[in-house]
């Protein structure tokens, strides 16, 4: 069962604390819908597009197709349906996630485990996509007090929410 930090934290470490315990015991496919899960049509749009990178590329051999966050890689399988198998021989097929490969995910598509910067591969030819990204990156939350000064939102283990420490090196950027 997922747990919640025992003090006040941001919103990134009470999501590693709950919902990594989530993804560990649960398959979220069975708690909510994402568009990679209604139908064909995204993997079959997604599958257009790689062929048009393919084209674009002169036809590199491998040609690469990433998904980064990639769930239990619905997405992935769905594209490769929708592809011509012409394109099948030269294809390197790459699942990036936080979650453990699969049982019965096809052998096609080679399985990247973790967050560490080195997680997604260098030198690819081809198409990255990261449509359910957001789904599994822990991200602080931001917002400004009455001073105009953005602080860092804490989240306690009932889910209530409170001003934290003022931002220092990323307030510029926010």
């Amino acid at each position: 069962m997922p747990t919640a930090p025992a003090a006040p934290a941001p919103w990134s470490v009470a999501w590693r604390t709950a919902v990594g315990g989530f993804y560990a015991v649960q398959e979220p496919a069975d708690h909510f819908r994402t568009s990679a899960h209604v139908g064909p049509v995204l993997g079959a749009a997604l599958a257009r597009l790689l062929l048009e990178a393919d084209a674009a590329l002169g036809r590199p051999d491998p040609l690469d197709l990433v998904d980064v966050g990639t769930g239990r890689g619905e997405l992935l399988v769905s594209v490769l349906a929708s592809l011509p198998p012409s394109v099948g021989s030269r294809l390197r097929i790459t699942a990036v996630d936080v979650r453990r490969r699969p049982i019965g995910l096809d052998r096609r598509i080679r399985w990247i485990e973790g967050w560490a910067p080195d997680a997604v591969p260098r030198g690819l030819r081809g198409l990255l996509v990261a449509h359910e990204l957001l789904d599994d990156v822990p991200c602080d939350v931001v917002a400004v007090d009455d001073d105009g000064v953005p602080r860092l939102v804490l989240v306690d283990a009932s889910g209530d929410e409170s001003p934290g420490p003022a931002l220092d090196d990323d307030a510029g950027w926010a």
